[in-house]
């Protein structure tokens, strides 16, 4: 699956925890992963519930982009992502892999499985994303409200 958005910078979070985002334009998915190290284990050596919920969480919101628009980012917010544990995982490679089921032009139903290298769901989510009220400007990589007048200073959102 190719990353369509390499002009596009990931976020500081994503690059320092080791996560890696794939798009599917034509499936309108995106996928989010990483490779299990050492920081991404609890106390018990289980990969965490919260690297899970972000790896979850990240590709719903990517997807739910992806609906507005296939090649640029469009901002959307989580309005509430109930995740389920359902095995542990300590090794290998986790991806979590978002998908449309529903929704309106700004509200996005979006579950997400994570699975391990066998193809096992180890993690599930059931999201709802809604379209920010925001535009994402190529030339400058910042986001601005898109109801700004003219001559009002942009309001910047960090993504």
């Amino acid at each position: 699956m190719p990353l369509v958005r390499p002009h596009l910078p990931l976020s500081p979070l994503f690059e320092t925890l080791g996560y890696h985002i794939e798009v599917n334009t034509e499936a309108a998915e995106a996928h989010s992963r990483i490779e299990i190290s050492d920081l991404h284990l609890n106390l018990q050596s289980v990969l965490r519930g919260r690297v899970r919920a972000a790896l979850l969480d990240i590709a719903s919101g990517i997807t739910a982009s992806l609906t507005a628009d296939p090649t640029e980012v469009v901002p959307f917010l989580t309005l509430s992502l109930n995740v389920s544990y359902m095995v542990a995982r300590n090794k290998g490679t986790m991806r979590a892999k978002g998908r449309i089921t529903g929704g309106g032009r700004g509200t996005k139903f979006v579950p997400c499985d994570l699975i391990d290298e066998t193809g096992q769901a180890i993690t599930a989510s059931a999201g709802v994303s809604k379209r920010a009220q925001t535009h994402y400007r190529k030339a400058s990589h910042e986001c601005a409200p898109s109801h700004r007048g003219p001559g009002q200073r942009p309001d910047h959102l960090e993504l």
